[in-house]
């Protein structure tokens, strides 16, 4: 994995990042949730993210 850190955000501890994936989970910012138009609940675990594949049917199509 190549990774580059452009915002490693106030609310993480040192030597931390945050890695934005599609179904990751809402954090502190909730983009997703306006985005997609998707409830914060089924987005999953706030910092965890989706826990199993049977959750991803709550997702929209375009990122299942």
């Amino acid at each position: 994995m190549i990774v580059q850190i452009s915002n490693y955000g106030y609310d993480l501890g040192p030597n931390h990042f945050d890695i934005m994936i599609p179904g990751g989970g809402v954090g502190i910012f909730d983009g997703c949730v306006d985005q997609w138009k998707v409830d914060k609940p089924k987005w999953g675990k706030k910092y965890g993210g989706i826990g199993g594949q049977s959750q991803c049917n709550d997702l929209p199509p375009q990122l299942r």
